[in-house]
């Protein structure tokens, strides 16, 4: 019987052992990592929870190599997981810049507003004109051709906008800008015809060489010159060598810019009272639209340091402008000729060098003021003034004057002055 009771309580203990061991270790299964719960609150598991950004837990399920945990310091812009959205790593490093920009054009140029003359070396110096429909001819008095050489395209005003985004593998940068409206002009109304106030004259070729017809102006004369430039870029920028002040970024990007330009003319002649004609308002209207469209790449060299920074931007690119050119005559030999217009459209190869200077001055975490200086060369543009080939077939045949494409270079520089905006 005693044999019996000592059994009894032997596999009574041995019982209460094993069930309070199994009850401890599915307490331990249940316990969700990163501080969850699991079958004390519900009786569920999680098989996986990674930490939160704030010390809770978020849940996950499964690997996910695009994954990167967040921290108050450092948020994610995009929810994760997305291999697309996985290259935008931050809100740090993002800014946005406005410059206020003061730019000089290449000007016009020592263009002679007209064609050469038999027999003058400079149609700008004075020269007799005669009614050649006289006989014998008389003399008229003396005129002169107008030029171009005294317009400059300096002092243009304009604005550029610049946003920067900061990706894993180094940022990406795109900006506009637009320049004003840039207007030349002068005019003469003091035409007496004499050698201090000659009249003014156009001169042009006769059926294409060099011969002594001239379109006279005695009342007035007046030119205008119209300039209205507009682009932007998009630019990579790629991580490279780097040491505690100094940074390589590689770029490639892409530029495009606008250039439209006008020049026109108008003259002013009234015949002889007693001959019972008219006076002639003539005009000459040319104008140019240049668009480009270039790839490029480029090196930025940036110094920086806590409360400021210093970047060199050089950029080359080799495209296409895509130009369309235009001349109009009206009334240009007398009442009797009517409007007339000529076009030509094409395409060319066309290098463009970018050459950016840029200073950032820290004022606090979040604003910096900004100043530098831009140059711009483009390549083989067509402007208004090269493009007018000045020519009359004779008065039988419709007026002369009419587009002939020419292609020059022209440089764009200046200083910029600005504020950016930067997230900490």
């Amino acid at each position: 019987m005693a044999s019996r009771n000592w059994l009894s309580w032997l596999m009574g203990w041995i019982l209460l052992v094993g069930t309070s061991f199994m009850q401890a270790a599915h307490g331990q299964e249940d316990y969700g990592y990163g501080g969850g719960y699991g079958g004390g609150y519900g009786g569920g598991s999680v098989p996986y929870s990674a930490p939160g950004p704030y010390d809770y837990p978020v849940q996950k399920s499964g690997a996910d190599p695009y994954w990167v945990s967040p921290t108050p310091e450092s948020p994610q812009v995009f929810s994760s997981g997305d291999p697309f959205q996985a290259a935008f790593r931050s809100y740090e490093g993002f800014f946005f810049r406005a410059d206020y920009l003061l730019f000089d054009y290449t000007r016009p140029g020592d263009n002679l507003l007209g064609a050469p003359q038999f027999g003058l070396v400079n149609p700008r110096d004075p020269f007799e004109v005669f009614d050649t429909t006289a006989f014998p001819p008389t003399s008229l008095g003396f005129a002169s051709v107008p030029s171009l050489d005294l317009m400059t395209l300096k002092n243009i005003s304009g604005i550029r906008g610049t946003v920067g985004v900061p990706l894993i593998f180094g940022s990406m940068e795109a900006s506009m800008f637009s320049m004003g409206q840039a207007q030349l002009a002068m005019e003469d109304t003091t035409l007496l015809g004499t050698q201090n106030q000659p009249f003014a004259a156009t001169t042009t070729f006769v059926n294409g060489a060099v011969g002594e017809n001239v379109l006279l102006y005695n009342d007035s004369f007046r030119a205008v010159f119209n300039s209205k430039l507009w682009g932007g870029d998009a630019n990579l920028f790629f991580d490279g060598p780097s040491s505690n002040y100094f940074s390589f970024s590689p770029l490639v990007g892409f530029k495009y810019l606008d250039l439209r330009e006008n020049l026109r003319q108008t003259g002013s002649f009234t015949p002889d009272p007693t001959t019972g004609f008219a006076t002639v308002v003539s005009q000459i209207d040319s104008s140019s639209a240049n668009q480009i469209y270039a790839p490029q790449i480029g090196l930025r060299t940036k110094f920086e340091n806590s409360f400021m920074a210093v970047t060199f931007d050089p950029k080359f690119g080799l495209g296409a402008n895509v130009y369309t050119n235009r001349v109009s005559t009206n009334r240009l030999r007398s009442n009797g000729d009517p409007y007339m217009i000529t076009e030509d459209s094409s395409a060319n190869i066309c290098p463009v060098v970018d050459l950016g200077l840029n200073g950032r001055i820290k004022l606090t975490d979040r604003i910096s003021i900004t100043g530098g200086y831009n140059f711009i060369f483009i390549s083989r543009v067509t402007r208004p003034q090269d493009n007018i080939y000045y020519n009359d077939n004779g008065p039988a045949n419709p007026p002369g004057v009419v587009v002939n494409t020419n292609k020059s270079d022209m440089i764009v520089q200046g200083v910029m002055l600005g504020i950016e905006l930067r997230a900490p």
